[in-house]
C-alpha cells in the first residue's frame, strides 16, 4: 500500500480515514455510554461512579447534560431514584439492622445484629421534621429584646402594600414611639 500525503499539513490518508472511523465509533457509542451512565447513576448518585462505569468523562457528561433536555431531565430523575434506593438503606439498617462478625482470637465466631440508632433520628428528623428538629433556645436579653420587635416589623411589611421605604419610615416611627413608652432609652 502506497502512503499518500495531502498538500494539507502533511497527513496521510490513511490516518485521516482511521480518524474519520474513531469519530464514527465515538458517536454510535454515544447512545451505549448515556444509558450505562444513566444506570450507574441511578445505582449510587455518584457522578464520577457513573462516568467510571459509562467508560466516559465528567466533562463529557457534562456538557451534553447542558446541550440535550432530554438527557438532563433523565439524569435528574437518576438522582432522586438513587436517593429513594439510599433513602430505603438507611430505613433498613435502622429498622432492620445489620450483621456485623463477632470476633475472637481473630476467628468468626458468630453473627451480632447491629441497630442504628443515629441513622434513625436521621429519618425521623427528615419525615418528621416538626417534631424532631434541632431546636436552639438562644437566652441573651438584647436578643430576647429585639425578637418580638423583628416580628412586628416583619408582619407590618406583609400587611402593607405600601413601598418598602414608606413602611420602613412608618415602622422606624412606630419602633421610636414603642422606646418612648418603654423608657428604653
Amino acid at each position: 500500500m502506497t502512503k499518500r500525503t495531502s498538500a494539507r499539513g502533511g497527513r496521510t490518508v490513511a490516518k485521516r480515514a482511521a480518524n474519520k472511523t474513531e469519530r464514527s465509533d465515538t458517536r454510535g457509542r454515544a447512545a451505549a455510554w448515556d444509558k450505562a451512565f444513566l444506570a450507574a447513576l441511578r445505582r449510587n448518585g455518584v457522578i464520577t461512579t457513573a462516568c467510571e462505569a459509562a467508560g466516559v468523562g465528567r466533562t463529557t457528561v457534562y456538557d451534553k447534560r447542558n446541550a440535550d433536555p432530554v438527557f438532563a431531565a433523565a439524569w435528574d430523575e437518576a438522582l432522586i431514584e438513587a436517593a429513594d434506593r439510599i433513602e430505603a438503606e438507611v430505613i433498613r439498617r435502622a429498622i432492620d439492622g445489620y450483621s456485623v462478625p463477632v470476633r475472637y482470637k481473630g476467628d468468626v465466631v458468630g453473627i451480632d445484629r447491629e441497630f442504628s440508632d443515629s441513622l434513625a433520628q436521621m429519618v425521623l428528623k427528615a419525615h418528621k421534621p416538626d417534631k424532631y428538629k434541632e431546636r436552639i433556645q438562644i437566652d441573651i436579653p438584647e436578643i430576647n429584646k429585639a425578637l418580638p420587635i423583628l416580628q412586628e416589623l416583619l408582619e407590618f411589611l406583609r400587611s402593607n402594600d405600601q413601598d418598602f421605604t414608606e413602611a420602613q419610615r412608618q415602622f422606624l416611627a412606630m419602633l421610636k414611639a414603642q422606646k418612648e413608652a418603654a423608657n428604653l432609652d
